[in-house]
């Protein structure tokens, strides 16, 4: 059967509502480790979710603490599919995903940037790579609330969608970033950089948000 014509849409049987995102940045290797735990809801009763994931390696895969029995991948259709080993009822269930991944080159996904001997991560997500960085229901319908923590170079600043709740030394070589949930967005708005940023003077807007600019 020829594939012209095929429909690469996800499913809506299966819809998401919460993520919680961590991200282990290594800028020596360029290398991302992620772990992920997504609320969704369940539609139909299936023994498989499939999602968007590219360029990434899946390690493992749990609904309800039950592991994937095998995880395959369509790099034509930019998917993944997590198979288990019993049925899954209608209902809200939990997924939770990690896998590993690169800072790209390209400017697509989570990207390296340097300028001299200064490196600098970044996203750039729209229109669809989201699914370069992190296992997610990456079309615009699927809109959900994120929260973001970042594993990062100590001595570097971390700035994302939102305020930061947390920021924590773990070690000599490492910082742990958090930042507060998200409202309910789609995955290409999702957004975050790490590098040695420098800011300006903190003010606050007439509704009483404080900004601040990059140097």
């Amino acid at each position: 059967m020829s594939d012209e014509g095929r429909n690469f849409r996800l499913s809506k049987d299966v819809l998401p509502s919460v993520y919680k995102l961590r991200f282990e940045l290594e800028f020596d290797r360029w290398t991302s480790t992620g772990q992920e735990r997504i609320t969704l809801r369940t539609s139909k009763p299936t023994r498989e979710i499939v999602l968007h994931a590219l360029d990434l390696d899946i390690r493992k895969a749990t609904l309800d603490g039950d592991v994937a029995k095998a995880t395959s991948y369509d790099t034509e259709a930019e998917t993944a599919t997590l198979r288990f080993g019993r049925e899954i009822p209608v209902g809200e269930h939990v997924l939770e995903i990690s896998w590993t991944g690169s800072i790209r080159e390209s400017l697509r996904g989570l990207y390296r940037s340097l300028r001299g001997e200064e490196r600098y991560a970044a996203t750039q997500f729209e229109a669809a790579d989201a699914r370069r960085a992190f296992p997610c229901f990456d079309e615009p319908e699927f809109k959900a609330c994120f929260t973001v923590e970042l594993v990062h170079p100590a001595g570097n600043a971390a700035i994302a969608n939102m305020p930061i709740t947390s920021q924590v030394s773990m070690d000599e070589r490492r910082t742990r970033t958090t930042f507060r949930e998200t409202p309910k967005i789609s995955t290409y708005l999702v957004a975050f950089t790490v590098g040695p940023y420098e800011f300006t003077e903190v003010v606050t807007t007439p509704s009483g948000i404080p900004i601040a600019s990059t140097l």
